[in-house]
């Protein structure tokens, strides 16, 4: 059963919708509260695309291996680099036709 996010009471009422979702509100002190599910990948499927990819294997492959598109791929390892605090080049190598990573 729901509580309360504020004061933990259990009566919870429904009060309308928000986004498609009902809202609720607590009988104790007003408090109305719509629950949200957690979206997106863990931080696991991120950490292993990260490894995957600087492991040489492509955005393309390592999105597939994962379930995601390439651009989600290239999101990712932008995000790992600024928390890193080091700059992640890519780059397409002609040649290769393959994105490489350089710190800079």
């Amino acid at each position: 059963m729901e509580s309360c996010l504020r004061c933990g009471g259990m009566e919870l009422k429904k009060y309308g919708k928000a986004k498609g979702k009902i809202r609720k509100k607590c009988a104790r002190c007003g408090y109305q509260q719509t629950r949200d599910i957690a979206r997106g990948r863990s931080q696991r499927d991120k950490a292993l695309a990260l490894v995957l990819y600087l492991s040489g294997l492509s955005m393309n492959m390592t999105g597939k291996i994962i379930g995601v598109s390439t651009q989600t791929i290239m999101r990712w390892i932008r995000a790992w680099s600024e928390k890193l605090g080091q700059l992640v080049v890519l780059r397409e190598m002609k040649y290769e036709g393959r994105y490489k990573v350089r710190q800079a």
